[in-house]
């Protein structure tokens, strides 16, 4: 039930600001714990925020921790009309002349010609066995289908092949065609006395599964498929259609140095994003304020092993390129990184195998993007990593203040209640002696 306050109507104190101002005082250590409070999810947050930026230096070293990705390569073709090509994993540079001389297909086949699409009776009942490759499935045709009805039974049944429905502008006709091309995923039909579809006609079939027929450098080679992965190592041909008479297509197969530079520049800059936003927490220039995890150990350690990682020699590698700014990755005075694309890129020519193995791993050298991600792993690993047992740490010290605060917040609510009724009660009480201070004048004076 609310209390009434007077606001010192009868003894002229202000008693409403009284109380807020008793009130205020007694806050004091709810604000001093609040504030703690806040300060610690502001160094959650930051700290995530660095596990965030570590992370992204971490991917950024990954993809530059094998030799496929260091020794990037681009496909190119010489009429993509003809052949398309692409290059992935274990491609090595070369140049190879495709002809082709036919493209894998599906089968596609149709049905006896029938007046309606959604008539029944008109070609029987029985069963329709579809076979591709090995496996056989059989469809119930009964005298109540339609040629729609058979269509979306075929297309409901699970198969490599599809049903659709043709219209010639006087009769409908089934069309199935695999879903896949090859001799191997050849479509064929059953069909058992009283069912005359028609699919299972020779004269029906429009088109056979086929393979696709072409040659790399003049040797001949097959293919189920249009789209071909195991003819040359690393390189995915896509073959568009047929050659022209006895004509041959080029495809190239080279380094992509561009490739190199744009994985290097991501990663240069994921570095300098997270030694600047831990340097940013921590700086060591007194003209700076320092952030919410200003003096953090476990961030100190995090920069200090990062530049360790960088500057430090491969151990058991053999040439010229042992470290990063043997190929042009460098750090500054200040420590802020930068790439040489020139020195790198020659680097990249002149020993390829070595550059990679600067960055990944060759026999019992673990490059540098192999140990880097080591390294950040043991931070941002969730769960286990140091920050984040630091962040999980910080932010359950935060939440502990939540019922200290709400019980002195109770307490408080309790205190500012007790107050107003106190003063309430001093309010009646100065009013009635005012009251009988008034009468008591008021009889003297009669007197």
């Amino acid at each position: 039930m609310p209390i009434a306050s007077f606001s010192g109507l009868a003894s002229g104190i202000d008693s409403s600001a009284l109380i807020t101002g008793l009130v205020g005082i007694a806050r004091a250590p709810i604000a001093r714990l609040q504030k703690a409070q806040s300060t610690l999810k502001i160094q959650a947050a930051r700290v995530d925020d660095l596990s965030t930026k570590l992370s992204a230096l971490g991917t950024a070293a990954r993809a530059l921790d094998t030799s496929d990705e260091v020794l990037s390569s681009k496909a190119t073709s010489a009429d993509d009309a003809i052949v398309k090509v692409s290059s992935g994993s274990g491609a090595a540079p070369g140049s190879y002349d495709i002809h082709i001389t036919s493209l894998a297909q599906a089968t596609r086949v149709y049905a006896n010609p029938v007046a309606a699409k959604d008539q029944a009776g008109l070609f029987g009942a029985g069963t329709l066995s579809i076979t591709i490759g090995t496996t056989t499935t059989d469809i119930d045709v009964t005298a109540a289908d339609t040629l729609a009805s058979v269509a979306g039974k075929i297309n409901d049944a699970g198969i490599d092949a599809t049903a659709g429905l043709f219209f010639d502008g006087s009769n409908w006709r089934l069309s199935v065609s695999g879903t896949d091309t090859g001799v191997t995923n050849a479509v064929t039909f059953g069909e058992t006395p009283g069912l005359t579809l028609g699919l299972a006609n020779p004269a029906n079939v429009v088109q056979s599964a086929q393979d696709a027929v072409f040659s790399v450098d003049g040797f001949p080679v097959t293919n189920g498929s249009n789209t071909v992965t195991d003819a040359v190592n690393g390189v995915t041909l896509e073959l568009v259609k047929a050659s022209v008479g006895a004509t041959k297509t080029a495809v190239r197969i080279q380094r992509d140095p561009a490739a190199l530079e744009t994985k290097v520049n991501t990663f240069v800059k994921a570095y300098n994003d997270i030694m600047a936003a831990i340097d940013a927490e921590t700086p060591r220039n007194g003209t700076v304020k320092a952030g919410a995890l200003a003096g953090d150990v476990t961030l100190r350690g995090v920069q200090s092993r990062l530049r360790n990682v960088i500057g430090a020699e491969v151990a058991g590698l053999s040439g010229n390129y042992k470290t990063l700014a043997s190929v042009g990755i460098s750090l500054d005075r200040a420590g802020t990184m930068s790439v040489n694309a020139t020195k790198l890129s020659a680097a990249a020519a002149k020993d390829p195998a070595g550059v990679a193995s600067l960055f990944g791993a060759q026999g019992s050298a673990t490059g540098v993007m192999r140990t880097l991600d080591t390294t950040i792993t043991s931070y941002v690993t969730a769960g286990t990593g140091l920050l984040s047992a630091k962040s999980r740490t910080v932010r359950d010290r935060a939440n502990a203040y939540d019922s200290r605060i709400d019980g002195m917040e109770l307490r408080l609510t309790k205190y500012e209640e007790g107050l107003k009724r106190q003063f309430a009660s001093l309010e009646r009480l100065i009013s009635g002696m005012n009251s009988q201070s008034s009468q008591l004048s008021s009889v003297m004076g009669r007197g």
